[in-house]
């Protein structure tokens, strides 16, 4: 760094580099073209010698330039005070020297050589010394190394397993690296082979690093070295490759899913006690299936789909629940998700009931009135008797029933033009003509101060002709008719609405 981008980095505790500088490293040397992500993100990391001494030195140089300065842990307002030492020239690449005299916290030189190296050892090009000895990936403890024979492939590819027994605070410093001709091809990370090996959140991420070796794929690297080409053989091989390190992997986590399994059942403990030991048998190897083949479910996703499964069993038709969740699309679930944050089960239920039973009034009115020997008395009244919705809303309610008094009403007005009325005793909420049928229904009227019913509100008359019939003028008047004949029936009011149709 020149000495202004030290005055403008170091006094900054909370500094932010992803924002003022950008998440990839930038090599001030032009010799260099390698693409690194920084390790860094909020400079706390520069700060680190003050757990070794309350006072640190660093030198930094760039372009020729070079800066020293003494950092002092402050006991005042600010937590440190940076103070100029000196300034001068100096030659060769640019860098930064950190050092201080360790008077607390000293550690062994193993310990801190595993330290590092299981931590930043997946970018071969990203060396670290320690005492003037470099860290090398096969001096560490804890490497293991074995070779994977990939199908249909002449060579071997070597895949290296690093524990740093010791869980960090971070999962970045760990995951899978591919390395090609000992550089590291895109970034290592846990996102790989059907969204994620692991959790960024579970210990084993925190632990664990693999390391694959794949010089065969040489010539399907990308020329920026962001990852692998869109070939055929790059995909087969990183595929089975992948496919591998998630079953080493799932042998790693074997003893921390026996866990979280005893931890998850005994959650459920009342519900299990009610199974038969067939379905705990069932639910035992569903948690074992699920874990394996969903290593990055939370443990909380994990409780609520025993707890579903639980339940299923506990039915006779769960599993067919299940199948038919399985076969919905992503939109689909989406919207079922949608619907159960807003609905109960029972009240969607009582929706769907509905609207299953009207479509069916429905389809069955067209199936029979077009019918020439459609009985509409028995097989369209009763219909129409059930579905008064159809003519408006406002008939929906339960107060719009048949009333056979305004149907004899009727009755006695064809009876005073001579025309027969048939079996009025069988249904004599209907009036049943030769050619047609007609229903009569009412809404109870109630007075504004008493509350009490004062008459009729609305009357509603349905005339059904026989299919095949003509509907002409005539006809339609006879509604008038109707309507005149009840007002003067002394059986409804002036204010009375009569609909006929």
């Amino acid at each position: 760094m020149t000495s202004e981008e030290f005055e403008k980095v170091w006094p900054e505790l909370g500094y932010n580099r992803t924002q003022n500088q950008g998440y990839l490293v930038t090599f001030p040397d032009l010799g260099i073209k390698i693409k690194r992500t920084a390790y860094g993100r909020n400079g706390k990391g520069r700060h680190g010698l003050f757990c070794f001494s309350d006072e640190y030195q660093v030198e930094t140089w760039k372009n020729g330039s070079s800066s020293t300065f003494h950092v002092k842990r402050s006991h005042g307002g600010v937590p440190y005070e940076i103070k100029v030492v000196k300034q001068g020239v100096r030659d060769g690449p640019s860098g930064t020297l950190i050092s201080c005299n360790i008077k607390k916290n000293n550690r062994p030189e193993e310990f801190i050589r595993e330290l590092l190296g299981s931590k930043f050892i997946t970018d071969p090009d990203f060396t670290i010394y320690l005492n003037g000895h470099k860290i090398n990936l096969l001096d560490l403890h804890d490497v293991e190394s074995f070779e994977y024979e990939v199908p249909g492939e002449k060579e071997k590819v070597t895949i290296l397993r690093i524990d740093s027994k010791k869980i960090g605070r971070l999962s970045r410093h760990h995951g899978v690296a591919w390395w090609v001709n000992k550089r590291l091809v895109g970034e290592h990370s846990w996102k790989g082979f059907e969204g994620a090996y692991l959790d960024g959140r579970s210990s084993e991420a925190k632990r664990y690093t693999f390391i694959i070796e794949a010089d065969l794929l040489a010539d399907e690297v990308k020329p920026d070295w962001t990852g692998f080409k869109e070939t055929d053989r790059a995909k087969r091989v990183v595929e089975d490759v992948n496919v591998h390190i998630l079953n080493s992997i799932q042998t790693l986590m074997q003893g921390a899913r026996k866990e979280t399994k005893k931890t998850i059942l005994r959650e459920h403990m009342q519900t299990l006690r009610a199974l038969s030991p067939l379905s705990k048998q069932h639910l035992g190897q569903f948690v074992d299936q699920i874990q394996m083949k969903c290593p990055t479910m939370s443990l909380r996703d994990l409780s609520n789909t025993v707890d579903v499964l639980a339940n299923m069993e506990l039915t006779s038709t769960g599993y067919d629940l299940l199948q038919k969740l399985a076969h919905l699309s992503p939109d689909d679930l989406e919207g079922l998700n949608k619907i159960l944050d807003d609905w109960s089960i029972a009240d969607a239920k009582k929706v769907l009931d509905e609207l299953h039973w009207r479509l069916d009034i429905i389809k069955n009115i067209g199936a029979i009135m077009d019918r020439s020997g459609a009985d509409e008395l028995h097989e369209l009244q009763p219909l129409f008797e059930r579905g008064l919705w159809i003519f408006g809303p406002e008939y929906e309610t339960k107060e719009f029933t048949s009333n056979k008094t305004l149907s004899t009403v009727i009755a006695k007005f064809f009876g005073k033009k001579g025309i027969k009325i048939e079996n009025p005793a069988k249904r004599p909420d209907f009036v049943v003509l030769p050619d047609s049928s007609i229903s009569v229904y009412s809404s109870d009227a109630y007075d504004v101060t008493s509350g009490e019913v004062c008459g009729i509100q609305k009357i509603l008359i349905i005339e059904l002709k026989k299919g095949g019939s003509t509907v002409g003028v005539s006809e339609r008047r006879q509604a008038e008719d109707y309507a005149t004949d009840l007002m003067t029936s002394g059986q409804i009011r002036d204010s009375t609405d009569i609909i006929a149709d």
